[in-house]
Parts: structure tokens; sequence; C-alpha cells
């Protein structure tokens, strides 16, 4: 069984992983159109049955942040964000990663100013209905928060720059490479910055702690309760919650 659940806690494709031939070839759409009489009656489904319990299971669990001495912040950080693309995965997979980048950074720039109104919008809220100049405004900087960037980003950033506006792009480390290509497409790769994200929110932590390792974990949980709070206000997964 410990295997089992080893299966799931990676977060990869159930169908995928399962040795037996007779589940491995049957579809998603196959398992969810059957019903729970027929579900019940077949061994291989009861299996699958299980397995996405445990896996609806761990996701209701709050991601943990573990502050350890021996790695780097980013990298914990990093860890965290893992734990989110773990969950992501799979037949059953859900897609909460980018509300939680957009909540880490939101909670980011509220502890680095907290003189200004962050508001963070929920995963419901699009940019192109909202009319939003981006997830964040801060004086005259639009910052875009993404997981999966597109060329429609980039031409939400050049927009902004016909706007006078300073575009900063926030996505993932191997997502980097992605959006500067994007943004070299469109003949704006010199109008924008680009940031990771587990990067931009460890240097804006090391800069609020004065780069004092005794306040370091401080800052990190005032981070977090923040991160915290905005998942609340959003009404979002509350096993988004981080927990230390």
């Amino acid at each position: 069984m410990s295997t089992w659940v080893s299966l799931v806690q990676n977060g990869r494709s159930l169908v995928e992983l399962i040795g037996l031939p007779s589940i491995r070839s049957m579809h998603e759409s196959e398992y969810l159109r059957m019903s729970w009489v027929k579900r019940n009656q077949n061994p291989n489904c009861r299996m699958l049955d299980w397995l996405r319990s445990m896996r609806l299971s761990m996701r209701s669990r709050p991601l943990r942040l573990r502050l350890d001495g021996s790695v780097t912040l980013r990298t914990s950080i990093n860890d965290l964000l893992d734990q989110v693309r773990a969950r992501d995965k799979g037949v059953w997979g859900t897609h909460q990663l980018g509300m939680v980048l957009r909540s880490l950074v939101g909670a980011k720039l509220r502890l680095s100013l907290p003189e200004r109104a962050i508001s963070v919008y929920g995963a419901s809220v699009v940019d192109s209905i909202s009319h939003r100049e981006a997830d964040f405004l801060v004086g005259e900087t639009a910052i875009h928060v993404t997981a999966f960037p597109q060329e429609r980003l980039m031409e939400r950033c050049r927009t902004n720059i016909e706007r006078g506006l300073h575009p900063i792009i926030v996505t993932l480390r191997e997502r980097i490479g992605i959006v500067e290509a994007l943004a070299e497409n469109l003949s704006i790769l010199d109008r924008v910055e680009f940031f990771d994200v587990d990067h931009f929110i460890s240097h804006s932590i090391q800069v609020q702690s004065g780069f004092a390792r005794e306040r370091l974990e401080s800052t990190v949980v005032q981070l977090v309760a923040e991160y915290n709070s905005i998942i609340d206000g959003c009404n979002a997964n509350p096993s988004l919650k981080i927990r230390m």
C-alpha cells in the first residue's frame, strides 16, 4: 500500500503509473462515465477510486514551507511550488499554481509596501474581462504574474509600454526563457523586466530582514500570514494555505 501512496504523493498520472494493463488502457472519460454500481463491481475501478480518494485527501492538506538552515530560502520557496506542481499533475489534476504565484507576490508586495493598497484577485478573474492593466499596478509599474506565459501577455505588456507604464513579468524559473523569447518576438525584450518568482520573493524577504538571519524567520512568518489572508479573501481552496 505504501507504494500506491507514494505514487499518489508524487502527483503523477495514476493511469500512467498503474501496472495492470486493464487499468492502463482505461481512459479517464470511460471511468467517469461508469455508474457507481459498475465501478464498485470492477476491481480495477475500486483501485482507481481508492487512489483518487487518496489524492483528494492529500490535496486537502495545507502546503508546507520548511525553513532549513542547510538550504537557501529560495530553495525552500521552490520546494513549496513543487508541492503545488505535484497537485496540478495527473488525470484528476487541477490548476492552482497561478493562484499560488499571484498570492505569494501579492503578499510580498503588501509586506514591502504597507502604505499601499495591494489588491489580489481570485483565479476566476481574468485580466481581459476586468480590463485591468496587470495583476498588480504599483505606481507606474505593471506587474504580471503567470505560471503559463502566452503571447497575449506580451501584447498586454506592449499596451503597458504604450501607456507609459513599466511592465514586469514574474513567472516560474523554468519559464524565463519562454517569456524572453515571446518578448523578443514583439520587439519589446529591452522594455520588459523578468523575474523568477522564487528569487523575486526570497530577495525581498532578505532585504526586509536586513539580511539578518535572526530576523529572517519572523519576516517569513509575516509573509505566510499575509499570504493566508489573501487565500481567505479570494475564497480560494483552503488547502492552498501555507503551514510552517
